[in-house]
């Protein structure tokens, strides 16, 4: 783990799984040096990152999470501390390495620890060499611990624990009823679409006028969430802040939506055209599915384009409402891809594949990403099989998007486990450590954000 800072601040904090520690001082070097270029250089243009520190942490088989537990703790034995004192002197080539990348990132080296399960370890001021600066739970008496903990923080006894909550959960509630009863009307939907989808020939029968379809519902469905997440919080509110907002997202996303959003993942394809136009605009994803039409037609030139009147749409399901309107508009109009101009084609064709690997020179709409985020959470619930799947696909990309490679890693590790895992190439990049170039830029990368304000009435 390496951990960034400047003068005064701590700075990103960026985590390795290495698959051997045994590895020359210059590999280490090109590693450290990796980690660090990930990160952003400075915190604003006074501040730059001036310093970071290497952590190294030993095997984990459950004893460090019993030892900084106070019912579960043990007295360390002589023969576990001597046990680490050699696991610590095996990583002897990591200081050296990381010295090198210091001089090369022209960085100072804060520092550089080894932390066992029992006991912590802490460079030497005589020798390249570490010597033992305490016990793992000795954290638990620090300042800084205690602070935490007052405002609600817990260590995190594994890895799914670990991983941050920075978004509503569906099962947060101030109306157990609504919430129970917004679920069930959302799985049946989602059962309903889906078993039409697989019955039906003619779904997908004008496959770019539906995919755009739905990325508009998509898009208006984000714009809501948007919305909802940005009314102030009054008074009371905020002390059940996650559970007021979640109740007001369920109040502004119709049940039957929920299932036709999730129902119509029906492959990778369509859970990129949604993520993309959460992240920049319903208008150029429009253009992308006019380029993609111009492209089929020079293919395909004597194929017919069925008529938009076999769209898969809920134009009679919804009670009223925004969504309603924009199903019938969408049922009704004509989508005119060739009225598009050539060059917003091309354009919005670069902007799809650079957005979504990450080497594009603007970053997504952040609200916009964070609205998605939340919005799909509650579709996770109602979906399953394959439309789960892309679901947690989509929330790994995401993540990745907003430069956590470990959340992204967690999501596709879900999927493995439930035997719903496609292969993407967002495996081959989390699997390689990459990110976003817009990472290591401050005023670029996802900073975080906090949507509902606090109202005094």
């Amino acid at each position: 783990m390496v951990m960034t800072a400047s003068g005064a601040r701590m700075g990103p904090v960026l985590r390795a799984n290495v698959p051997t520690f045994d590895l020359p001082a210059e590999e280490i070097e090109e590693m450290i040096c990796q980690l660090v270029g990930n990160s952003p250089q400075k915190f604003s243009p006074a501040e730059p990152i001036t310093t970071f520190f290497l952590l190294i942490f030993g095997a984990d088989t459950g004893i460090r999470s019993r030892q900084l537990n106070p019912h579960t703790h043990r007295q360390p034995e002589h023969a576990q501390i001597e046990a680490e004192a050699e696991q610590a002197a095996d990583f002897l080539p990591w200081i050296s390495g990381a010295f090198q990348a210091a001089r090369t990132l022209r960085l100072n080296l804060g520092d550089i620890f080894y932390i066992g399960e029992v006991s912590r370890w802490e460079l030497s001021q005589q020798k390249p060499e570490f010597e033992l600066s305490g016990f793992v739970e000795d954290i638990q008496k620090t300042n800084v611990y205690l602070t935490l903990m007052t405002e609600g923080s817990v260590v995190a006894s594994n890895r799914s624990e670990h991983v941050p909550q920075d978004c509503l959960r569906p099962e947060a509630t101030l109306d157990t009823e609504l919430q129970e009863g917004w679920l069930r009307e959302a799985t049946f939907w989602f059962d309903q679409f889906q078993h039409h989808i697989q019955i039906e020939d003619d779904y997908c029968a004008d496959y770019l006028r539906q995919k755009y379809a739905e990325a508009a519902l998509w898009s208006l469905a984000v714009d809501v969430t948007r919305q909802e997440l940005s009314k102030p919080l009054k008074g009371k509110e905020n002390k059940n802040r996650n559970a007021v907002l979640a109740d007001r997202l369920r109040r502004a996303i119709p049940e039957q939506l929920a299932g036709f959003l999730s129902a119509t993942l029906t492959s990778i394809s369509s859970m990129q055209f949604a993520l993309f136009t959460a992240a920049d605009s319903i208008d150029t994803c429009r253009a992308l599915m006019a380029h993609l039409h111009r492209e089929q037609a020079r293919e395909q030139p004597q194929a017919e384009a069925p008529a938009s009147s076999h769209l898969l749409l809920p134009t009679t399901i919804f009670q009223g409402g925004i969504f309603e309107e924009k199903a019938q508009q969408l049922a009704a109009d004509e989508i005119d891809f060739p009225s598009v101009e050539e060059d917003e084609m091309g354009e919005a064709c670069f902007r799809f594949g650079e957005l979504l690997t990450g080497r594009a020179d603007t970053a997504p709409q952040w609200e916009r990403i964070v609205a998605l985020q939340n919005l799909v959470e509650f579709l996770v619930p109602c979906a399953y099989g394959m439309e789960l799947g892309r679901l947690k696909l989509m929330l790994a990309w995401i993540a990745w998007l907003k430069g956590s490679c470990s959340l992204a890693a967690q999501y596709l590790d879900e999927c493995r486990n439930l035997g719903i895992w496609e292969d993407t190439p967002l495996d081959m990049v989390v699997e390689c450590g990459l990110l976003p170039q817009w990472v290591t830029d401050g005023e670029r990368c996802f900073r975080g954000i906090d949507f509902a304000e606090q109202q005094d009435s």
